[in-house]
């Protein structure tokens, strides 16, 4: 964790002076006076634009989390690293933190604590070929415990963060409409309208960051956003169902993403299975590369999602052999793609 320390001193979440690119514009000097939103398609336009800014500034700030080192850290760093021992002092000093006398505090960064959970690839646990002894999965269990608790730190500061910006943000817009004799009306966005939107969190996406991607879209549909009168697509539209599928015909991306939505089904503590859910309608609507062939393979190579889908305890699929996991694995997929609410009843969704 060591490398992970930021000398920021700023605590995460704490409300801050919005951006340049993020503050409203003087509307009586763009558009024209006593008019309703709804008539100044390009006014929509730009508050799209504005708000995707300020999803990615969101995302950025909610990384540093306030951390209080204990003694053995303190003791640690005084010796191995003097000068960084030196800094913390300062910073504590400087913001007057609740535990400057007698505790140091830093920031580690969720993200990089986090990754895409690829810290789950250096334990190599999967299972026995022949069917024999199984490998202890005590160190996966404990990995997946750390990164549960990094998981909900991080989403649920940048959930926080976006809320508080983004009320205020929509109270200068509103002031800025009404000054300029703008009506101010509930403001429906198309799937049009997300299209600028769906492009920012796909460029997460295609540079294999997909907690980033799929977390802009969550926030995207957080109850601050209904609050502020402003309402998303309705019908079909599926924010990320349109990442994944944009995900899966991508060669260089498609088989990382997979393992990622499979990780992420026991990470969040089922919080965000239905990532899952949307992975598999998509592969059996859409099959493409791979299909549920690929979808197979990587449940298998999975042992703590395999245990979670087929309902089965880790020696009991242990016992089997690579072909009889593998058929019961697709047989599962079969059924819930001819089934999709098993599927949801099984995820609690």
């Amino acid at each position: 964790m060591g490398d992970s320390l930021l000398l920021n001193s700023d605590a995460a979440g704490k409300p801050s002076r919005l951006a340049p690119e993020e503050q409203t514009v003087p509307i009586k000097e763009t558009f024209p006076a006593t008019q309703s939103m709804d008539a100044l398609p390009e006014l929509k336009e730009r508050l799209v634009l504005l708000i995707g800014s300020l999803l990615v500034r969101c995302l950025n700030e909610a990384r540093r989390i306030p951390y209080i080192l204990d003694r053995e850290e303190v003791v640690d760093i005084l010796i191995k690293n003097p000068s960084l021992f030196e800094t913390l002092v300062l910073q504590e000093q400087i913001s007057d933190a609740e535990f400057a006398r007698d505790r140091l505090t830093a920031q580690i960064d969720a993200l990089r604590e986090l990754g895409q959970f690829e810290s789950l690839d250096a334990l190599s646990v999967s299972f026995s070929s022949d069917g024999g002894d199984s490998p202890l999965l005590d160190p996966v269990l404990s990995q997946i415990t750390e990164l549960s608790r990094n998981f909900v730190v991080y989403t649920s500061n940048a959930l926080t963060i976006f809320e508080k910006k983004f009320e205020l943000f929509m109270d200068r817009f509103r002031d800025s409409l009404e000054a300029a004799g703008i009506k101010m009306t509930v403001l429906e966005l198309t799937p049009k309208d997300m299209g600028s939107l769906e492009e920012r969190a796909g460029s997460y996406l295609d540079q294999g960051q997909f907690l980033q991607a799929f977390l802009f879209g969550r926030l995207l549909v957080s109850p601050v956003i209904t609050r502020q009168l402003v309402t998303l697509p309705k019908s079909d539209y599926s924010f990320s169902r349109n990442l994944i599928r944009r995900g899966l015909i991508n060669e260089g991306i498609r088989q990382p993403l997979v393992k990622f939505i499979l990780r992420t089904s026991y990470v969040s503590q089922g919080g965000w299975h239905d990532l899952f859910s949307t992975l598999l309608n998509s592969v059996c609507e859409e099959p493409g590369p791979g299909g549920l062939s690929l979808l197979t393979t990587l449940i298998a190579q999975d042992p703590v999602f395999s245990c979670n889908l087929l309902c089965r305890t880790f020696p009991e699929l242990a016992r089997c052999n690579t072909r009889e996991r593998s058929a019961a694995i697709e047989e599962r997929l079969n059924l819930l793609c001819a089934n999709p609410e098993a599927e949801r009843v099984q995820s609690g969704n």
